[in-house]
């Protein structure tokens, strides 16, 4: 009986083993407390690789952050060097600049003198003693011996200005001046050419819009240039004869602004010329004070 028993407790053991052998060696193992061994190391091992990544990304934020505080510091240095240098090297240029202008500015300039006049009366006698003894030498050098000085200039002589005047006459009246021709009754402006027709008959019934109209020619002397001009044609045409006296064209006399008169519309042209009359005749030359120079030591 009993080792009935007892083969039958061994044989429960041993399939119970069999049993926990086989659930261990499958794909897929089914074993109660392999499982929870297993999930015990699986959850320590995901809590040490999330501790471990959390580690890494860590250090490479706190790698990266250096690196950037590295460069950073780097760079700024790098700046400030440059920045350093440059304010030196302007400042340098800026002291020259300055020294330059002060240079220039005072190139020029006459040094400030003060005198004191001295308190002490012996001081002054002896100043006022050195003074006149320096006068003294210099009126005698000026008086007997003389400074240097250059040539005297004298002017020109009074036949000499009276040639050059001459001279000066003969070719001014060699010099021709151009013939103008007379100007037409109307020359319309390059500002009317836009009023037209009707423009240009209005200022040619116009004579105070139209300073070339005839009206106002019959008012003016005839120039010395249409003189010469007329003159000019009749000689080429022939039929130039000299003129007497009582017929010579009034010759115009150039007088100051202040003494000419305007004449007025209603006055006639002969009227016009007998109120102008020539001036008086020119001086003579030897009317002329003279141009000479003397020295100062002549003067004195």
């Amino acid at each position: 009986m009993f080792g009935v028993f007892r083969d039958r407790l061994y044989k429960d053991r041993l399939q119970r083993l069999e049993e926990e052998e086989q659930s261990l060696l499958a794909d897929e193992p089914t074993h109660p407390e392999y499982l929870n061994m297993k999930r015990c190391l699986d959850d320590r091992l995901n809590r040490k690789l999330e501790e471990i990544n959390k580690e890494h990304e860590l250090r490479m934020r706190a790698h990266e952050r250096r690196s950037v505080a590295i460069r950073s510091q780097a760079w700024s240095q790098f700046f400030q060097s440059i920045r350093e240098t440059r304010e030196r090297v302007l400042e340098s240029l800026n002291r020259d600049w300055y020294d330059v202008q002060t240079t220039r500015r005072s190139a020029h300039s006459l040094p400030e003198c003060s005198i004191v006049f001295p308190k002490d009366p012996a001081q002054r006698v002896k100043n006022a003693v050195a003074y006149n003894k320096e006068v003294a030498t210099l009126a005698g050098i000026a008086k007997y011996e003389g400074f240097p000085a250059g040539p005297e200039i004298k002017g020109a002589s009074e036949s000499e200005l009276a040639h050059d005047l001459a001279a000066m006459d003969g070719q001014r009246g060699r010099q021709k001046q151009p013939f103008q021709p007379p100007r037409e009754e109307y020359q319309a402006s390059s500002t009317f050419n836009r009023l037209g027709p009707a423009g240009e008959q209005f200022l040619k019934d116009t004579p105070w819009a139209n300073p070339n109209h005839s009206s106002h020619k019959t008012l003016l002397p005839p120039t010395s240039t249409q003189m010469d001009g007329r003159a000019e044609q009749a000689l080429l045409a022939g039929r130039a004869q000299p003129l007497p006296s009582a017929q010579m064209p009034p010759v115009e006399v150039e007088t100051p602004l202040s003494t000419q008169r305007i004449p007025a519309l209603s006055v006639s042209p002969e009227v016009t010329r007998a109120s102008l009359k020539p001036g008086g005749p020119s001086k003579k030359a030897s009317n002329m004070p003279s141009l000479a120079r003397t020295s100062k030591t002549a003067a004195a």
